[in-house]
């Protein structure tokens, strides 16, 4: 999975600038059970990751797969901190819906993470609760399977979808529609394709804290598409763009 977020950044007297936050994941699930009601438990592991940060200032990356030299700065010593995630285990049991209801192992590698950051440094304002805290693994979980329909559904039909999100800054509530569009060619094969719109909004008291600097998300909107192999029964594809306006403040003024 790899996600993009783009941060158009106004500050007074030093105009606008965008800065660019990469994150590429190569992970794997396996079945460990299956229960009598149809709730699956799973295996979790990251086995590789890439974090990439481009601004006007330059840029700093990360490479699991070809570490950086310790002490080379401090902004890579933490993101080497971060690529410790690669091969430990996380496991989820998961409803017949997608949802998330039991979780082991991510509070346990939170602070490992936490004991290994450079002191006084806090990464993407959340530290490493916001890549792989429980509430971060379940949103991730979720945002790639709890949204499939209940019911059979015909081409043009739509379903709703509501879920809690959790960020680096704060907790959204998630409301969505997906519009099921038929089975289409696409690249030489045929998919099963969905279309999806989102509107998330903050969930008050859920504000995360970055050290001196107090960050407040606004209401947010998304669209989505979604390719299913229906041959192979998979998941292929799913390509999401989303707007979140945030606001950071530092010190009394």
């Amino acid at each position: 999975s790899t996600i993009e977020t783009v941060m158009n950044i106004s500050m007074p007297g030093m105009g606008e600038m965008a800065v660019t936050a990469t994150i590429t994941q190569t992970q794997q699930y396996a079945v460990q059970d299956v229960a009598a009601d149809g709730s699956v438990t799973l295996r979790n592991v990251v086995d590789a990751i890439k974090l990439n940060v481009a601004s006007p200032g330059g840029n700093v990356a990360y490479d699991s797969a070809a570490p950086p030299q310790p002490g080379s700065d401090p902004i890579t010593d933490a993101f080497k901190v971060m690529g410790m995630v690669v091969g430990e285990p996380i496991t989820l049991v998961v409803s017949r819906d997608g949802r998330v209801q039991k979780m082991s192992g991510a509070a346990e590698l939170v602070a490992k993470l936490k004991q290994a950051m450079p002191a006084g440094l806090q990464m993407m304002g959340s530290g490493p609760e916001g890549l792989v805290s429980e509430d971060a693994k379940r949103s991730e979980f979720e945002q790639m399977f709890s949204w499939l329909p209940n019911r059979a559904v015909k081409p043009g039909e739509s379903w709703k979808h509501e879920m809690k999100v959790a960020t680096g800054v704060a907790s959204l509530n998630s409301s969505s529609t997906f519009t099921y569009r038929g089975i289409l060619p696409d690249g030489g094969r045929t998919m099963m394709r969905i279309e999806g719109t989102t509107a998330t909004r903050p969930i008050p008291g859920t504000e995360v804290a970055a050290g001196p600097a107090a960050a407040k998300l606004g209401d947010g909107t998304g669209t989505s598409e979604i390719l299913v192999d229906p041959k192979a029964a998979r998941l292929e594809k799913i390509t999401a763009r989303s707007s979140q306006p945030v606001s950071i403040s530092a010190g009394p003024d």
